[in-house]
């Protein structure tokens, strides 16, 4: 069948030699082309052996290999040859995932693939060892094999092998054609296509004729210095200019849009600080020359009359050590008084004082704090309700997630993290779930999503906390604290169909970060061998760019999440503590 011979096959030319009469000669030589296939018959099996042999030494080394051919028959009978170690040789199809399940799993595995693999398949990840049966007479289909384990040529480099059998004049002068002059097992030559496919087509007419010495005659033009270095780098060179020129105007048109529209009101960062640090903390929020200035600060109150601060003096220098203004003095109000600052920009900047954003050191005290204290990440409530007809209370809980790329980096934290958020902006959630592990419905969103209200909330303190517990038929509760998390992780990866956007964010910043290391590699080929210390510097930062987009991708398409801060509201038509 013509599939047995992948991309060689052409089913017009072959009905077409089955229908056409003999020319004189004909016969004669097609035996003795039936002879040569004979031969060949006994190479590909001497062939095999070998390639068995190496198989079978990259297994013991726990290598994973993936092995590439054109012909569905020669990937038949590789497997074939392999069937002593069943259990680790996988056969690539196209019609079942059952070979993706098989090669998922860690350890030495042997995939073996022939033409339909070559595109579509992402075989990215783990350290792997790409052996090719043939050299395709395309440089293109070479690079598309090479870019199923590494599809933007940033990640651990690529070894790739295959055999060099002696008097194989032409094979021979092939894979060292590919191997210097288009260098295409050690970087990608995706940006050279037009090049590829006009040298291919002079290649092509000339090989007809000449044969081998048209190959040697292509690698020796391509290898000169005006040959495909020079338009290799004329091509890296403009990618360049036109990424900066478009990133820049596309990248700072959004980024200006996003801070106008939030520099446009401040509303929410208001309330939300007035909650945490004047409700919740009781600090008095202090105007800095009248009492409803936009200007102002924090002040630790600890009266002997009113209500005081809910955090020790010793708490506050721990925690707010930066935030507190020690050369302060107000009119009304003695230290300590946290540094002034407004969270209109234009206020601040009118007011030579501090912008309420982070970075600023108050707000970077108030989060640092927030994280810490109980407070801030867990609560429970006894909500009082007449709307909803409820036969018996019911609870339910608030996740309050961050899905963030899972980077950790001690040495370069900050410049990791930074990067990170760019790749992957993390994803702030909230997901309500209840004691059933399903979904609040729209009418229990609405009573959940109330502002506290006395007295129909009850705050439910450690003391009230059993109580509760008796009134709500819940089962363990730490069973239930375990099933709740789950159900609500499972609902947040639906809700943002966690694998494709991780994927494709992956994809975005590996290809952005393939330019950066691309531009790299150009200043690194400008630079002379004779300025050892300049080269040795710039491949050590090439190889520093290599090992962190390892890290940012691992992080981007493995996101960590997180859950920030969690609750209880317990729904019911009947108060807490019933009167007797």
């Amino acid at each position: 069948p013509d599939g047995s011979f992948g991309p060689l096959a052409d089913s017009h030319a072959i009905r077409q030699l089955r229908t056409a009469p003999l020319f004189d000669g004909e016969k004669d030589l097609l035996l003795a082309l039936s002879a040569l296939e004979r031969i060949c018959v006994e190479h590909q099996e001497e062939q095999t052996q070998i390639i068995r042999h190496v198989i079978n030494s990259l297994l013991q080394k726990e290598r994973r290999v993936i092995c590439l051919t054109s012909s569905p028959h020669a990937s038949d009978v590789l497997q074939a040859s392999l069937s002593g170690n069943p259990d680790l040789v996988i056969r690539h199809d196209i019609s079942s995932t059952d070979w993706q399940n098989q090669w998922q799993i860690p350890g030495p595995r042997v995939l073996i693939c022939d033409w339909r693999a070559e595109e579509g398949l992402n075989l990215q990840g783990g350290d792997c060892c790409l052996i090719h049966l043939d050299l395709p007479f395309s440089p293109n289909r070479i690079e598309q094999r090479m870019g199923r384990l590494d599809r933007f040529g940033i990640g651990k480099e690529v070894v790739s092998l295959t055999l060099l059998p002696i008097g194989a004049v032409t094979h021979n002068a092939w894979a060292l054609c590919l191997d210097r002059a288009w260098q295409v097992f050690s970087r990608s030559i995706a940006a050279l296509q037009y090049v590829v496919e006009g040298e291919m087509d002079c290649l092509t007419r000339a090989f007809f004729l000449e044969g081998a010495d048209a190959i040697d005659a292509c690698r020796e033009r391509l290898s000169a210095p005006d040959g495909l270095e020079r338009e290799f780098k004329l091509i890296q060179n403009q990618d360049a200019l036109d990424s900066i020129q478009a990133g820049t105007a596309d990248s700072s048109g959004a980024l200006k849009d996003q801070i106008e529209v939030y520099e446009g009101t401040d509303d929410e960062l208001s309330a939300a600080l007035d909650a945490w640090m004047s409700d919740c903390l009781k600090f008095l929020k202090v105007g800095e020359e009248f009492p409803q200035d936009s200007v102002i600060r924090y002040h630790h109150s600890r009266a002997a009359r009113g209500t005081n601060t809910l955090i020790s003096l010793s708490d506050l220098h721990f925690w707010f050590a930066a935030a507190i203004d020690h050369d302060a003095h107000h009119r009304a109000f003695k230290p300590p008084l946290t540094h002034a600052f407004a969270l209109r920009r234009e206020t601040a900047v009118r007011r030579s004082c501090g912008l309420a954003r982070l970075g600023n050191p108050v707000i970077d005290s108030i989060l640092a704090h927030l994280a810490w204290d109980d407070r801030g990440t867990c609560f429970g409530m006894w909500r009082q309700v007449g709307d909803l007809d409820f036969s018996a209370p019911r609870m339910f809980f608030r996740l309050d997630f961050i899905v963030e790329a899972d980077v950790a980096d001690e040495i370069r934290g900050p410049l990791v993290r930074r990067l990170a958020d760019a790749a992957f902006p993390p994803i702030v959630e909230t997901i309500w779930i209840d004691q059933n592990l399903q979904p609040a419905d729209d009418e229990s969103l609405f009573e959940l999503k109330r502002p506290y209200r006395k007295p129909h909330d009850t705050n439910l303190t450690p003391g009230r906390w059993p109580h509760a517990l008796d009134r709500v038929d819940c089962g363990p509760w730490s069973d239930l604290c375990e099933a709740v998390r789950s159900a609500g992780e499972r609902h947040l990866v639906e809700m943002h169909d966690l694998s494709a956007f991780a994927q494709a964010k992956a994809d975005q910043l590996t290809a952005a970060r393939a330019l950066a290391k691309e531009q790299l590699v150009t200043r690194l080929e400008a630079i002379p061998e004779t300025l050892a210390s300049e080269r040795n510097a710039l491949k050590d930062e090439i190889a520093a760019a290599r090992a962190l987009t390892r890290t940012l991708a691992t992080g981007v398409l493995q996101p960590l999440i997180r859950l920030d801060s969690a609750g209880v509201i317990i729904l019911s038509g009947e108060p807490l503590e019933q009167k007797a």
